[in-house]
């Protein structure tokens, strides 16, 4: 079944119209991944429906099933965290890439996790009006921690991710740029740089 997912899918958005079809597929999904939490397609579309829908909390959950059934360490959910965010779902994305950052501290996307998460949660203080004083200030708070400060410092290889929309340089200035290598190397060779500061 996983191999024709792409076909299914495909059907699937040519046939769902109304929002009671949504409602009736999901109900059906939400029951088969209970009945057969062994069988991975059924989190597959329950999550490819629940992104079209914008539920990301709901999508988020399947998507660290997901991770856990395939051990990706972090990728799907990684994934989700970027469209969350730039749907501006930034409670979402906030809690994907915290998610990742707590449970993979180690992995693959331990790192880039706690700086995804620290750029959603500047992201959603810059548009959220009106300003949030206690997450302005817990967010001035983690950049003053020295953890941050080390790795926003640290002169590395940024992991690119074929699964991710893109790979990306934020500022407060100017908001995501993509990398320019991402459609040529599988690894990034941008050197990490302190994120909130204007690029040249």
């Amino acid at each position: 079944m996983k191999s024709s997912l792409p076909f299914v899918r495909n059907m699937l958005q040519n046939a769902l119209r109304e929002e009671k079809d949504f409602d009736a597929l999901e109900k059906l999904l939400l029951t088969a991944t209970q009945e057969h939490p062994d069988q991975g397609a059924y989190s597959e579309l329950l999550l490819w429906l629940q992104v079209q829908r914008r539920d990301f909390t709901g999508a988020l959950v399947q998507a660290r099933a997901l991770d856990r059934r395939g051990r990706t360490e972090g990728a799907r959910v990684m994934e989700l965290a970027a469209i969350a965010q730039q749907n501006k779902d930034y409670e979402s994305a906030i809690d994907g890439y915290a998610y990742v950052a707590k449970e993979y501290r180690g992995g693959a996307y331990g790192n880039v996790a706690r700086q995804r998460l620290l750029q959603a949660r500047e992201a959603q203080v810059r548009e959220t009006y009106p300003v949030d004083e206690a997450k302005v200030r817990a967010l001035v708070t983690d950049y003053e921690q020295p953890a941050h400060r080390a790795w926003a410092a640290r002169p590395t290889r940024r992991p690119c991710s074929a699964t991710w929309p893109t790979c990306t340089l934020s500022s407060s200035t100017t908001g995501p740029r993509p990398c320019a290598c991402c459609r040529k190397s599988s690894t990034c060779p941008a050197p990490a740089t302190k994120w909130w500061t204007k690029p040249r």
